[in-house]
């Protein structure tokens, strides 16, 4: 944990004047010579003035941005961060102090701190932020920034991605909504598929844009996996044990088997179970999903294994498809030189047009927040790093032009979205369609408990069934729902 940061305060030294008493006599003969001698009074020598010693000030302490970040997915994006936080002490003054932290590791640190209420040990800005926000702003432990959200708006209101900014209009702590977060880009979640493999057992990436042509190309590769070298045709996609980066193609797997989303975008209500229909479908899912992993469709050791990387399956070879977000592998690909970089596409998850859902990808936003509670000084330095960060020379600065990086895929200004390599680059061209078109969106930002669910997201429950804990794939759904619901009477304040 970084050291707390300092208040800068500045010292005066009042200096006091001596004062200088001057005694006058004025004597005429006369007047000596007809009045009587007075006694003598003993004059005090008057001291000499003395100018004060200068003396030096004792400097203001520095001031300090303390910040809790997410670990550099790259060198690149360590690179990236560095340089801008070095621009912004060498404009300011500020010092900026970083302190590193995974996932999961960042939702539980933040939420500890916030907890124990020890203003002194919080940082002043989370970046880029996690899922936990919505629970946190419900709670009160973040700082309604609508101030910020106005310079933003004001200055570049019709460059900035559209939905980006209402994202960030969460729940206070009574049921009432403020911008408690400021937008930083984009992540988009997609599915990852090594070409050279759909070419050697005959896939069209067309028959990859519907579930059943999906699901069928998954079982025409495991058929030849010994020849490809591969271990799985999927990575892990759920557990038994805790969260997975794919918690977001399950949700998507309802919409494609509902028609619906599992949250209703204008009204904010569950639909997992309003109708025996859409309960069904949640049911639907926990049987492919055990299907699957019975088959080897999946890796297994994800069910018992919560360490099991996704992207590390397959950046090392491991599948032949993955679920995520692009940067987080596109670009460390690229580093390794992975001799499949070239052959590497991204799809969307597959559609179905039986239920009138089209493909997609996911839509993951980006953030930046500030704890509530903060002494004024401290909260002032955090909102001028955020103005200074999102101005937009110096965020076109720190995010180049050369895609997304770290984790982000996509950056927060339209205007750079439209420009290379957003535009010929079939992946981040890609990225860009699907942030304009909309894509899946992000429902942990919708109802707080969904956000609670990310640590611990309904893969316990179909990983329980597939271990043997639920007798029925019904008796599963039914849990998740339970699990969903009483998540939601904790935090969903006003929510149907």
């Amino acid at each position: 944990m970084s050291e707390e940061k300092k208040v800068s305060r500045r010292g005066w030294i009042k200096y006091a004047g001596a004062g200088v008493v001057v005694v006058a006599a004025a004597a005429g003969a006369g007047y000596y010579a007809t009045q009587p001698k007075p006694t003598p009074t003993p004059i005090t020598p008057t001291p000499t003035p003395t100018t004060p010693k200068p003396t030096t000030p004792t400097p203001a302490p520095a001031k300090v941005l303390k910040v809790w970040q997410l670990s550099y997915a790259s060198e690149t994006d360590r690179v990236k961060w560095e340089n801008i936080y070095a621009k912004f002490t060498k404009e300011t003054g500020i010092k900026v102090e970083t302190s590193n932290f995974g996932g999961d590791d960042i939702v539980s640190k933040c939420t500890n701190i916030f907890e124990s209420k020890a203003v002194e040990n919080y940082p002043d800005l989370i970046s880029p932020a996690w899922s936990m926000n919505p629970v946190w702003s419900v709670r009160g432990y973040l700082e309604p920034l609508d101030d910020l959200m106005d310079w933003l708006k004001s200055n570049y209101g019709n460059d900035i991605i559209k939905g980006l900014p209402e994202v960030c209009y969460w729940m206070g702590s009574k049921g009432e909504r403020h911008y408690y977060a400021v937008p930083t880009g984009v992540v988009v979640g997609a599915i990852f598929w090594r070409g050279d493999i759909l070419k050697k057992v005959g896939i069209d990436t067309e028959e990859l844009l519907e579930f059943e042509g999906y699901d069928k190309a998954l079982y025409k590769i495991k058929s030849n996996i010994k020849d490809l070298g591969i271990l799985a045709p999927l990575s892990a996609q759920t557990s038994a044990t805790g969260s997975t980066d794919c918690t977001y193609p399950i949700y998507m797997l309802f919409q494609s088997f509902s028609g619906v989303n599992p949250v209703d975008p204008a009204t904010l209500k569950l639909q997992l179970d309003d109708t025996p229909e859409h309960f069904q479908a949640l049911v639907k899912v926990v049987e492919t999903y055990a299907r699957w992993y019975k088959d080897g469709i999946n890796i297994r050791s994800a069910l018992v294994d919560a360490g099991v990387d996704n992207n590390l399956q397959f950046i090392n070879g491991q599948v032949a498809a993955t679920f995520n977000g692009i940067a987080s592998i596109y670009a460390v690909l690229k580093d390794r030189k992975a001799p499949f970089l070239d052959s590497t596409i991204t799809l969307p998850f597959p559609g179905n047009a039986s239920k009138n859902v089209k493909p997609r990808g996911a839509i993951d936003p980006r953030f930046m927040m500030i704890p509530a509670g903060l002494p004024k000084e401290r909260l002032e330095v955090a909102k001028t790093f955020i103005k200074f960060f999102l101005r937009k020379e110096n965020y076109m600065e720190w995010f180049g032009t050369t895609g997304g990086f770290g984790w982000y895929d996509c950056p927060l200004y339209l205007s750079m979205a439209n420009a290379e390599p957003y535009v010929s680059n079939p992946v981040w061209r890609a990225v860009k369609d699907t942030v304009l078109v909309g894509g899946f969106p992000p429902i942990d930002l919708w109802r707080p408990s969904l956000g609670v669910l990310r640590p611990a997201p309904p893969t316990i429950e179909i990983g329980g069934y597939i271990l043997g804990k639920y007798s029925s794939a019904e008796e599963a759904a039914k849990a998740i729902v339970a699990r969903i619901k009483n998540l939601a009477k904790q935090y969903d304040i006003g929510l149907p």
